[in-house]
């Protein structure tokens, strides 16, 4: 089972590490080797760099906020949010609803 991991420790000069890896039923497990750049000529189909399950995707984002990673705009959304929840309340006092 192909498996993509994020280890917060991993984080160097401002780079993250990633660690892709796949372990078999027979107990070996393999390690994908770091990538590499090539020059590629105009129009040519390069080809993917990388293809994962949608679920090993879901699984990264889920290992970075557990870290502590989040959007950089989630900041003012949430300020945005506790605006809006203040102004309700606000709002359910002067109609006497709470």
């Amino acid at each position: 089972m192909l498996q993509l991991r994020f280890y917060k420790e991993g984080i160097v000069d401002q780079f993250m590490r990633f660690y892709i890896f796949e372990k078999h039923p027979n107990g070996e497990t393999y390690i994908a080797e770091p990538l590499t750049m090539r020059k590629v000529e105009e129009f040519e189909d390069p080809g993917y760099t990388l293809s994962l399950p949608v679920d090993e995707v879901q699984g990264l984002f889920q290992q970075m906020w557990d870290s502590g990673f989040r959007p950089l705009d989630m900041t003012s959304a949430t300020g945005e949010l506790q605006a809006t929840k203040y102004h309700l309340e606000d709002m359910r006092k002067l109609i006497k609803l709470k």
